[in-house]
């Protein structure tokens, strides 16, 4: 009877050990799962500095692109304002020029128109004289002149008279020309200063988008 429970007692005592054992192996078994686990954490959050150490870098690098794009905007628009207010005070000359001009052609015009009136109204005046005189002429001698030298002396008096105001005609037309060629003249001016400041904001443009793209590729942000 006392074997039997001998031999129970040694039964139960290596049964304890093999579940210590067991357990020994388990509680290891953990331990090493736990340090894995443990070295994946480090090297997770090594990776978390890293990638925020990255992202740190590039949000500085697009602020400090960004503040450089910003320089250069304030630039190309300074420049361009530059520009468009020369090309404003240039033209707000030439249509100061051209009032000036259509004025002092208007006012060449009104007193070429007066002059003209007061050398015909003085040509019918010379005429009616003389035609007077003739009458006065044949009333005294009728045998004096015959009808062909009064007609053939009103057309020569008529003749020059008309010559004079042809030859006046004559200057004012070609003062009206010079006018008209100054005219056309500053407007293809204007043309073309209208022309060269749409290319030179053309090529602003075009050198900002450049530089740009340019600044892009130095920081990484794009690759080319």
């Amino acid at each position: 009877m006392s074997d039997s429970q001998n031999q129970t007692e040694d039964f139960s005592g290596d049964a304890l050990l093999i579940q210590i054992d067991a357990f020994r192996d388990k509680a290891k078994q953990l331990q090493s799962l736990i340090g894995a686990k443990q070295k994946k954490v480090v090297a997770l959050e090594s990776l978390v500095k890293e990638r925020e150490a990255a992202l740190s870098e590039k949000e500085y690098k697009i602020a400090q692109l960004q503040r450089e794009l910003d320089e250069k905007q304030e630039e190309a628009d300074s420049l361009v304002t530059t520009v468009e207010a020369q090309v404003d005070r240039m033209l707000s000359s030439m249509r100061g020029d051209l009032v000036h001009l259509e004025k002092e052609i208007s006012d060449k015009i009104a007193a070429g128109n007066q002059e003209e009136a007061q050398k015909l109204a003085e040509i019918l005046s010379k005429v009616s004289d003389s035609i007077e005189e003739m009458k006065e002429s044949l009333a005294e001698d009728p045998d004096a002149l015959s009808l062909d030298d009064v007609r053939r002396e009103l057309s020569d008096k008529i003749h020059s008279e008309n010559v004079k105001v042809y030859r006046n005609l004559t200057d004012t037309v070609k003062e009206l020309d010079h006018a008209e060629d100054m005219n056309v003249s500053m407007e293809m001016r204007y043309q073309s200063l209208k022309k060269r400041n749409m290319v030179t904001t053309v090529f602003l443009i075009i050198e900002f988008i450049a530089l740009v793209f340019i600044l892009l590729g130095v920081f990484h942000v794009i690759t080319f």
